[in-house]
């Protein structure tokens, strides 16, 4: 398991513009997911944390768990995140996606989230996860999202935000 809270701060960082860019493109880069420590690189559990937490989110499940060697089966859908920690790492990330949709210029704290398992992830140098959803129940679960199926639309309006109807509920309120 991860760390829960840090996987749910980093999946509230993914926008519905991000959702969108990730189901019509089948990939996306989502900035400044993670802050460089002082050394200028990021740890190595709050790259796991994130990276799962924007998985989860990504994928609309309520789990997730790692693909069976890092490979997606097949089974079920799957997403492939690369976030770099080092500086080196996101300039070979970065040439390596130069040309893959959503890709582009990359800095340490960035995450580049593919629907499939590409070659730009093993051409990178980066360290990559590829997760699948799963049940909630699932023994292999590294991170369940107690916020699936509740958060609104992002980014929400300031009329939303101060009236309370970010949220939709079928139940009227009194």
């Amino acid at each position: 398991m991860v760390d829960e809270t840090a996987a749910l701060v980093a999946g509230n960082k993914v926008s519905s513009a991000h959702l969108s860019s990730f189901r019509s493109n089948g990939a996306v880069t989502i900035r400044n997911v993670l802050r460089t420590v002082p050394e200028g690189a990021i740890q190595l559990h709050s790259a796991d944390a994130a990276s799962a937490g924007i998985a989860a989110r990504l994928l609309d499940a309520p789990a997730i768990c790692w693909a069976r060697n890092n490979k997606h089966d097949g089974s079920d859908s799957a997403v492939t995140i690369l976030l770099p920690l080092h500086e080196s790492e996101a300039e070979a990330m970065s040439r390596a996606l130069g040309t893959f949709a959503g890709g582009g210029s990359l800095a340490p704290g960035d995450v580049f989230a593919t629907a499939t398992t590409s070659s730009c992830a093993e051409e990178s140098n980066a360290p990559w996860r590829t997760y699948q959803a799963c049940g909630v129940n699932d023994s292999a679960a590294v991170f369940v999202d107690k916020l699936c199926g509740s958060r609104g639309e992002t980014p929400t309006t300031v009329i939303q935000w101060s009236k309370g109807t970010v949220h939709t509920s079928s139940s009227k309120l009194p």
